[in-house]
């Protein structure tokens, strides 16, 4: 794969054939790009400005915690050493390209020593951001239970790391084939060993280190043969990657356009307007009076503090473990129950087809989709799931536009909910036209990965947006975990693949026109199937942003 082809990814979520360029933007390549050809490898830092005894000891703090220990005075210098791996070309002789991303905590800004008043401007402006994604979990996200903090993996608990994670430096390794057949793609270790070669002699200030980097969280897209396609197969068996929103330069409400996956610069990017022509931080002074006797005046920062911000995007790295027993037995359960006992009316059927058509039929309730990505017609049944799965192609809305002034069925129209229940994870994460209140148009980029480490698997999440609270906050923490408003649903579960499913919250109904004799299929959850076990809060900064940082940082 050549670094060019790597760069261009499968994933640009700029529209139009514009690039960055044309735009005057200046994002990192993740939210550009993807990369979703490509394994990723996130190393999570902490900074601890203390002298130590020796480089030894150094070394070992470095590569045991992802500490990098220094004198204070040093910071501005370890800083730009770290920055350079995500602004240098990876491209010299014998060494094989990587892309770098360089994403920021809040307390990672505090320990820099970034100036006063840009914090204050992220205090305001996003207090989430702020106030980190540790103690925002149980009110803000949903993550209760099993999910709750305290059963988060250790180097994501503050208390485990004093004070928790500064920097994640997120990398994109290209594809090695191996030598089997069909060959299976898998990790690059030359491009992997010469990246954190670097990575250690930045964090140390040293021309040889001999220790390894804390062990870094691993994620690529499950696929099972070549060439590799754009999108990939996740943990339950669903198709990933189906859909992104699409960013223009112009807001959606200046244009008057009726689109519900394209959307404004200013719900990715800091800097721009939004969809609805709003630009949260096209203003950062602070209002106040000089006197009783005139108007409220604005303490305008400096226009180098607006740059500062303009093109950088708030990012969440989550980290979802995902109960894949649990979920087959579930799954396989269910269907037999609702299904198999209408075999007796299908003749010369296999139980066998059937089980496994019931199967796929429930998983495409709870996705809202196939397994393999196509969008339910509101009139299949189960049994003819795999003969003609899907419409013909991908439908902007759910139907409540096109009813007639009798307020009559049209044809596609699935504003009963009988193809893609109300209650289903896309329907939930995507309502389109649905009257949900109150609705938000709020989209989140989805740059996430598949993980898997012994028996642990799951879904390395990365989420960007402008607005924590009413983009990712919203979806995860009230639409995932909660009933939604202003729909006729009688479902009172939460998000059938992701939501934290409790007792008094489990029953997933789906209306039904084709079962024999005509019923309502409900459907029971008795454990959550996916469990959080660690949330970052990240700021991305712009790429020049990002190389100049330390010219706000105090001196």
């Amino acid at each position: 794969m050549s670094p060019s082809h790597f760069l261009a990814g499968k994933g640009r979520s700029f529209p139009d054939g514009c690039s960055s360029d044309e735009l005057k933007i200046d994002p990192q390549g993740v939210i550009c790009h993807g990369y979703i050809s490509s394994t990723r490898r996130i190393y999570l830092i902490r900074f601890d400005w203390k002298h130590v005894n020796s480089d030894r000891e150094r070394q070992a703090l470095f590569a045991q915690h992802g500490v990098v220990c220094h004198d204070e005075r040093k910071r501005a210098t370890v800083y730009k050493s770290l920055m350079n791996l995500a602004m240098a070309s990876q491209t010299q002789p014998n060494a094989p390209f990587c892309a770098v991303d360089f994403g920021l905590t809040f307390s990672g800004l505090k320990k820099l020593g970034l100036k006063s008043d840009m914090l204050d401007v992220f205090r305001r402006k996003s207090p989430a951001f702020a106030g980190g994604a540790a103690l925002r979990a149980q009110d803000h996200l949903g993550d209760t239970g099993l999910s709750d903090v305290t059963h988060w993996d250790s180097i994501y608990r503050d208390d485990s790391t004093d004070g928790g994670i500064h920097l994640a430096i997120i990398v994109h390794f290209p594809w090695k084939l191996s030598g089997e057949t069909p060959p299976i793609p898998c990790e690059h270790e030359k491009a992997i060993l010469n990246f954190e070669k670097k990575l250690r002699c930045a964090a140390m200030l040293l021309e040889e280190v001999s220790f390894e980097p804390v062990f870094p969280l691993k994620g690529a897209w499950i696929e099972v043969a070549v060439p590799i396609s754009s999108q990939g197969y996740e943990h339950f068996g669903f198709r990933d990657g189906i859909t992104a929103p699409v960013y223009s330069h112009q807001s959606t409400q200046a244009n008057k356009e009726q689109s519900f996956d394209k959307h404004a610069l200013g719900e990715i990017l800091l800097g721009h307007a939004r969809n609805d022509g709003d630009n949260l931080y096209g203003e950062l002074g602070i209002p106040y009076k000089t006197s009783s006797y005139i108007d409220l005046q604005r303490d305008s920062l400096k226009d180098s503090a607006a740059s500062f911000f303009e093109n950088s995007s708030f990012a969440v790295h989550r980290k979802i473990e995902q109960d894949t027993d649990a979920f087959d037995n579930w799954v396989r359960t269910s269907a037999k129950e609702n299904f198999l006992i209408d075999q007796q009316n299908q003749i010369n059927v296999n139980a066998n087809d059937v089980l496994e058509n019931s199967k796929i039929w429930i998983k495409s309730k709870m996705l809202g989709r196939t397994p393999n990505g196509k969008m339910l017609k509101s009139d299949m049944d189960f049994s003819a799931i795999r003969a003609n799965p899907c419409m013909d192609k991908n439908d902007e809305t759910y139907g409540f536009h096109r009813r007639g002034s009798n307020d009559e069925i049209s044809q596609g129209d699935d504003s009963q909910g009988l193809g893609c229940p109300f209650s289903s994870h896309i329907r939930r994460m995507n309502p389109r036209d649905d009257p949900v209140s109150p609705f938000i148009h709020r989209p989140l980029l989805r740059r996430g990965m598949t993980y898997t480490h012994g028996e642990s698997k799951g879904m390395l999440g990365l989420f960007f947006c402008a607005d924590l609270v009413e983009q990712f906050e919203h979806l995860v923490g009230a639409w995932a975990q909660g009933r939604l408003i202003g729909i006729p649903d009688s479902s009172n579960c939460r998000d059938p693949l992701i939501g934290n499913h409790e007792p008094q919250s489990n029953r997933f109904v789906l209306p039904s026109h084709d079962s024999r004799p005509p019923r309502n299929i409900v459907l029971e959850f008795d454990t959550p199937f996916v469990r959080t076990r660690g949330c970052l809060y990240l700021w991305f900064p712009s790429l020049s942003t990002l190389g100049n940082l330390t010219t706000y940082l105090d001196k």
